[in-house]
Protein backbone atom coordinates (compact mmCIF):
# COMPACT_ATOMS: atom_id res chain seq x y z
CA UNK A 1 0.00 0.00 0.00
CA UNK A 2 1.35 3.46 -0.90
CA UNK A 3 2.38 5.49 1.92
CA UNK A 4 0.99 8.80 3.07
CA UNK A 5 4.22 10.81 1.26
CA UNK A 6 3.88 8.84 -1.73
CA UNK A 7 0.25 9.74 -1.92
CA UNK A 8 1.35 13.22 -1.50
CA UNK A 9 3.66 12.54 -3.68
CA UNK A 10 1.55 11.72 -6.64
CA UNK A 11 -1.62 13.68 -6.34
CA UNK A 12 1.60 16.83 -6.58
CA UNK A 13 2.55 15.17 -9.77
CA UNK A 14 -1.05 14.65 -10.94
CA UNK A 15 -2.69 11.19 -11.14
CA UNK A 16 -1.64 9.52 -14.35
CA UNK A 17 -2.98 6.04 -15.71
CA UNK A 18 -0.26 3.56 -17.51
CA UNK A 19 -0.71 3.70 -21.34
CA UNK A 20 -1.75 1.07 -23.60
CA UNK A 21 0.11 1.67 -26.48
CA UNK A 22 3.06 0.49 -27.58
CA UNK A 23 5.91 3.00 -27.51
CA UNK A 24 6.43 2.95 -31.42
CA UNK A 25 2.55 3.89 -31.87
CA UNK A 26 3.15 6.48 -29.39
CA UNK A 27 6.04 8.20 -31.16
CA UNK A 28 4.25 8.02 -34.68
CA UNK A 29 1.00 9.49 -33.30
CA UNK A 30 2.86 12.21 -31.23
CA UNK A 31 4.79 13.42 -35.09
CA UNK A 32 2.16 12.98 -36.90
CA UNK A 33 -0.98 13.84 -34.66
CA UNK A 34 -2.41 10.27 -35.72
CA UNK A 35 -3.58 7.68 -33.01
CA UNK A 36 -5.01 4.40 -32.90
CA UNK A 37 -8.47 3.40 -33.81
CA UNK A 38 -8.56 1.05 -30.53
CA UNK A 39 -6.12 -0.03 -27.75
CA UNK A 40 -6.42 -3.34 -28.97
CA UNK A 41 -4.17 -2.34 -31.87
CA UNK A 42 -1.14 -2.27 -29.59
CA UNK A 43 -1.26 -5.67 -29.57
CA UNK A 44 -1.05 -6.77 -33.05
CA UNK A 45 2.13 -6.61 -35.46
CA UNK A 46 3.09 -2.88 -36.44
CA UNK A 47 1.80 -3.22 -40.14
CA UNK A 48 -1.36 -4.20 -38.78
CA UNK A 49 -2.04 -2.04 -36.14
CA UNK A 50 -0.61 1.38 -38.68
CA UNK A 51 -3.76 0.05 -40.86
CA UNK A 52 -5.86 0.67 -38.12
CA UNK A 53 -4.69 4.21 -37.46
CA UNK A 54 -7.56 7.26 -38.47
CA UNK A 55 -6.42 10.71 -38.87
CA UNK A 56 -6.90 12.71 -35.94
CA UNK A 57 -7.43 16.27 -35.58
CA UNK A 58 -6.62 16.21 -32.16
CA UNK A 59 -4.70 13.78 -30.51
CA UNK A 60 -5.54 15.07 -26.68
CA UNK A 61 -8.36 16.82 -24.94
CA UNK A 62 -8.56 18.17 -21.79
CA UNK A 63 -11.54 18.70 -19.65
CA UNK A 64 -12.24 20.96 -16.90
CA UNK A 65 -14.08 18.75 -14.17
CA UNK A 66 -17.08 21.00 -12.30
CA UNK A 67 -19.41 22.38 -14.81
CA UNK A 68 -18.06 20.66 -17.97
CA UNK A 69 -18.12 16.80 -16.76
CA UNK A 70 -19.93 16.34 -13.90
CA UNK A 71 -21.76 18.45 -11.40
CA UNK A 72 -23.14 18.63 -7.71
CA UNK A 73 -26.03 16.49 -6.95
CA UNK A 74 -27.75 19.21 -4.82
CA UNK A 75 -27.96 17.57 -1.70
CA UNK A 76 -24.98 19.40 -0.18
CA UNK A 77 -24.96 22.37 2.16
CA UNK A 78 -24.98 25.68 0.85
CA UNK A 79 -23.17 28.75 2.32
CA UNK A 80 -25.78 31.28 1.47
CA UNK A 81 -28.69 29.35 3.06
CA UNK A 82 -27.03 28.86 5.73
CA UNK A 83 -26.24 32.54 6.34
CA UNK A 84 -29.78 33.38 5.63
CA UNK A 85 -30.79 30.78 8.02
CA UNK A 86 -29.04 32.89 10.70
CA UNK A 87 -29.96 35.74 9.59
CA UNK A 88 -26.80 37.00 7.64
CA UNK A 89 -26.31 37.52 3.75
CA UNK A 90 -23.42 36.98 1.60
CA UNK A 91 -22.59 39.69 -0.79
CA UNK A 92 -22.25 37.90 -4.11
CA UNK A 93 -19.79 40.30 -5.71
CA UNK A 94 -17.43 39.77 -2.90
CA UNK A 95 -18.54 35.62 -2.59
CA UNK A 96 -16.64 36.05 -6.42
CA UNK A 97 -13.71 38.12 -5.75
CA UNK A 98 -13.11 35.20 -3.00
CA UNK A 99 -14.05 32.19 -5.41
CA UNK A 100 -13.64 33.26 -8.44
CA UNK A 101 -12.60 36.82 -9.99
CA UNK A 102 -10.03 37.51 -7.11
CA UNK A 103 -8.68 33.76 -6.90
CA UNK A 104 -8.28 32.25 -10.71
CA UNK A 105 -4.46 32.45 -11.78
CA UNK A 106 -2.99 32.98 -8.23
CA UNK A 107 -0.35 30.94 -7.29
CA UNK A 108 -0.54 29.43 -3.37
CA UNK A 109 2.81 27.08 -3.12
CA UNK A 110 2.99 26.90 0.82
CA UNK A 111 -0.87 25.82 1.12
CA UNK A 112 -0.21 23.11 -1.37
CA UNK A 113 2.85 21.33 0.88
CA UNK A 114 0.13 18.63 1.91
CA UNK A 115 -3.52 18.12 2.39
CA UNK A 116 -3.64 19.26 5.62
CA UNK A 117 -1.81 22.77 4.83
CA UNK A 118 -4.64 22.96 2.07
CA UNK A 119 -7.67 22.44 3.99
CA UNK A 120 -6.16 25.00 7.22
CA UNK A 121 -5.59 27.17 4.27
CA UNK A 122 -9.45 27.07 2.87
CA UNK A 123 -10.55 27.31 6.44
CA UNK A 124 -8.65 30.81 6.80
CA UNK A 125 -9.96 31.87 3.68
CA UNK A 126 -13.36 31.13 4.47
CA UNK A 127 -13.20 32.84 7.79
CA UNK A 128 -11.88 35.81 6.21
CA UNK A 129 -14.57 36.04 3.61
CA UNK A 130 -17.54 35.73 6.71
CA UNK A 131 -15.62 38.35 8.37
CA UNK A 132 -15.87 40.59 5.56
CA UNK A 133 -19.60 39.51 5.65
CA UNK A 134 -19.89 41.03 9.65
CA UNK A 135 -20.59 37.83 10.39
CA UNK A 136 -20.16 37.17 13.98
CA UNK A 137 -16.90 35.20 14.71
CA UNK A 138 -18.77 32.03 16.98
CA UNK A 139 -21.07 31.73 13.50
CA UNK A 140 -18.19 31.70 11.41
CA UNK A 141 -16.68 28.98 13.47
CA UNK A 142 -19.56 27.23 13.57
CA UNK A 143 -19.93 27.07 9.44
CA UNK A 144 -16.20 26.67 9.17
CA UNK A 145 -16.42 23.44 11.34
CA UNK A 146 -19.59 22.31 9.68
CA UNK A 147 -18.23 22.94 5.53
CA UNK A 148 -15.01 21.35 6.49
CA UNK A 149 -17.22 17.72 6.58
CA UNK A 150 -16.46 16.47 3.39
CA UNK A 151 -20.18 14.49 3.61
CA UNK A 152 -21.77 17.80 4.08
CA UNK A 153 -21.18 19.21 0.50
CA UNK A 154 -23.36 16.59 -1.33
CA UNK A 155 -21.99 13.89 -4.37
CA UNK A 156 -20.38 14.89 -7.45
CA UNK A 157 -22.62 13.35 -10.27
CA UNK A 158 -21.77 12.81 -13.66
CA UNK A 159 -23.83 14.67 -17.04
CA UNK A 160 -25.70 12.16 -18.94
CA UNK A 161 -23.23 11.93 -21.78
CA UNK A 162 -20.16 12.33 -20.13
CA UNK A 163 -20.19 8.26 -19.94
CA UNK A 164 -20.26 7.85 -23.56
CA UNK A 165 -18.57 10.91 -24.86
CA UNK A 166 -15.37 10.61 -22.64
CA UNK A 167 -15.36 6.16 -23.65
CA UNK A 168 -15.52 6.97 -27.39
CA UNK A 169 -12.51 9.49 -26.98
CA UNK A 170 -10.70 6.80 -25.67
CA UNK A 171 -11.78 4.19 -28.17
CA UNK A 172 -11.06 6.73 -30.99
CA UNK A 173 -7.01 6.50 -28.78
CA UNK A 174 -7.32 9.98 -27.96
CA UNK A 175 -5.56 10.85 -24.72
CA UNK A 176 -8.17 12.26 -22.18
CA UNK A 177 -7.27 14.65 -18.86
CA UNK A 178 -9.02 16.83 -16.05
CA UNK A 179 -7.03 19.32 -15.36
CA UNK A 180 -9.27 21.67 -12.95
CA UNK A 181 -9.70 24.41 -10.53
CA UNK A 182 -10.17 21.99 -7.22
CA UNK A 183 -9.33 20.98 -3.73
CA UNK A 184 -7.28 18.61 -2.50
CA UNK A 185 -9.51 15.74 -3.20
CA UNK A 186 -10.20 15.79 -7.07
CA UNK A 187 -9.65 11.95 -7.10
CA UNK A 188 -12.58 11.15 -4.62
CA UNK A 189 -14.96 13.70 -6.37
CA UNK A 190 -13.95 11.51 -9.97
CA UNK A 191 -14.56 8.73 -7.82
CA UNK A 192 -17.98 10.00 -7.20
CA UNK A 193 -18.88 10.60 -10.29
CA UNK A 194 -17.58 6.78 -12.06
CA UNK A 195 -15.41 8.85 -14.61
CA UNK A 196 -12.40 7.44 -13.27
CA UNK A 197 -11.49 4.85 -15.92
CA UNK A 198 -12.06 7.90 -18.51
CA UNK A 199 -8.50 9.98 -17.95
CA UNK A 200 -4.67 9.22 -18.58
CA UNK A 201 -4.34 12.29 -16.56
CA UNK A 202 -5.35 14.55 -13.39
CA UNK A 203 -4.42 17.28 -11.95
CA UNK A 204 -5.80 19.58 -9.33
CA UNK A 205 -4.87 23.18 -8.81
CA UNK A 206 -4.63 22.35 -5.50
CA UNK A 207 -1.91 19.89 -6.25
CA UNK A 208 0.78 22.11 -8.22
CA UNK A 209 0.05 25.55 -6.27
CA UNK A 210 -1.64 27.31 -9.07
CA UNK A 211 -4.64 28.09 -10.32
CA UNK A 212 -6.04 28.33 -14.04
CA UNK A 213 -5.09 30.29 -16.00
CA UNK A 214 -2.15 30.66 -14.33
CA UNK A 215 0.26 29.47 -16.66
CA UNK A 216 2.09 26.33 -14.58
CA UNK A 217 -0.93 24.63 -14.34
CA UNK A 218 -1.26 24.33 -18.07
CA UNK A 219 2.67 23.70 -18.75
CA UNK A 220 2.10 21.16 -16.09
CA UNK A 221 -0.42 19.16 -17.46
CA UNK A 222 0.85 19.17 -20.98
CA UNK A 223 4.11 17.98 -19.96
CA UNK A 224 2.85 15.23 -17.73
CA UNK A 225 0.43 14.57 -21.06
CA UNK A 226 3.58 14.36 -22.87
CA UNK A 227 0.97 16.59 -25.56
CA UNK A 228 1.56 18.53 -28.55
CA UNK A 229 -0.23 22.21 -27.22
CA UNK A 230 -1.42 22.37 -31.16
CA UNK A 231 -3.13 19.10 -31.60
CA UNK A 232 -4.76 19.26 -27.64
CA UNK A 233 -8.16 20.55 -27.13
CA UNK A 234 -9.07 22.14 -23.75
CA UNK A 235 -12.63 22.12 -22.56
CA UNK A 236 -14.59 24.04 -19.88
CA UNK A 237 -16.99 26.28 -19.25
CA UNK A 238 -15.44 28.84 -17.64
CA UNK A 239 -14.38 32.08 -20.09
CA UNK A 240 -11.08 33.19 -18.38
CA UNK A 241 -9.66 29.67 -17.06
CA UNK A 242 -10.71 27.74 -19.89
CA UNK A 243 -10.73 29.60 -22.79
CA UNK A 244 -8.33 32.28 -22.62
CA UNK A 245 -5.60 30.48 -20.49
CA UNK A 246 -5.45 27.55 -22.82
CA UNK A 247 -5.38 30.23 -25.73
CA UNK A 248 -2.41 31.53 -24.14
CA UNK A 249 -0.81 28.43 -24.48
CA UNK A 250 -1.52 27.35 -27.90
CA UNK A 251 -4.16 25.11 -27.21
CA UNK A 252 -7.34 25.09 -28.56
CA UNK A 253 -10.69 25.83 -26.68
CA UNK A 254 -14.30 24.69 -26.56
CA UNK A 255 -16.40 26.71 -24.24
CA UNK A 256 -19.29 24.41 -22.55
CA UNK A 257 -22.46 26.32 -21.70
CA UNK A 258 -25.02 24.34 -20.04
CA UNK A 259 -28.75 25.72 -20.24
CA UNK A 260 -29.66 26.39 -16.39
CA UNK A 261 -26.02 27.31 -15.55
CA UNK A 262 -24.98 30.34 -13.33
CA UNK A 263 -24.17 33.43 -15.45
CA UNK A 264 -20.18 33.47 -16.55
CA UNK A 265 -19.12 36.78 -15.18
CA UNK A 266 -15.88 36.13 -16.73
CA UNK A 267 -17.03 35.74 -20.40
CA UNK A 268 -16.47 39.43 -22.02
CA UNK A 269 -20.48 39.43 -22.88
CA UNK A 270 -21.94 37.74 -20.06
CA UNK A 271 -23.78 35.44 -22.84
CA UNK A 272 -23.49 31.90 -24.69
CA UNK A 273 -26.26 32.72 -27.23
CA UNK A 274 -23.82 32.09 -30.66
CA UNK A 275 -22.52 28.84 -31.36
CA UNK A 276 -19.27 30.71 -32.16
CA UNK A 277 -17.39 33.51 -29.84
CA UNK A 278 -15.14 34.98 -32.51
CA UNK A 279 -13.19 31.26 -33.33
CA UNK A 280 -13.98 29.64 -30.41
CA UNK A 281 -16.82 26.79 -30.39
CA UNK A 282 -19.17 26.91 -28.34
CA UNK A 283 -21.66 23.94 -27.06
CA UNK A 284 -24.12 23.37 -24.94
CA UNK A 285 -22.93 19.96 -23.70
CA UNK A 286 -20.34 17.24 -24.88
CA UNK A 287 -21.58 14.95 -27.58
CA UNK A 288 -20.17 17.52 -30.71
CA UNK A 289 -16.37 17.12 -29.18
CA UNK A 290 -16.07 13.59 -30.62
CA UNK A 291 -16.87 15.22 -34.29
CA UNK A 292 -14.53 17.83 -33.79
CA UNK A 293 -11.70 15.53 -32.64
CA UNK A 294 -11.87 13.10 -35.35
CA UNK A 295 -11.64 12.75 -39.11
CA UNK A 296 -12.71 9.26 -40.60
CA UNK A 297 -9.48 9.12 -43.05
CA UNK A 298 -7.57 6.00 -42.86
CA UNK A 299 -3.64 6.35 -43.13
CA UNK A 300 -2.43 6.24 -46.62
CA UNK A 301 -6.29 7.45 -47.96
CA UNK A 302 -6.02 9.82 -50.96
CA UNK A 303 -9.49 10.99 -49.52
CA UNK A 304 -9.73 14.55 -47.61
CA UNK A 305 -11.16 15.35 -44.00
Amino acid sequence: MCSSQCLIDRRKQGLRRPTKYRASLQLVAQEYAIISVATSAADLPLSQACAMIMTMKYATVIFDFYGTVATRDGKGLNLDALLRERGHRLDASLAREYWQEGFDGTTHDEASQSRDHYTKWQRSRLLSLLDRSAVPTSTAAELAELLADPSTRGSMVPYPESHEVLAQLRGAGIQTAICSNWDWDLTEAIEASMLQDHFDFVVSSAWVGARKPHARIFEHTINALGANPETTLFVGDTWNCDVEGPSNHGLTPVYVRRPGREVDHTHPLHTTTDAVVGDVHVFEDLRPIVELCTFPTKLGSNSNP
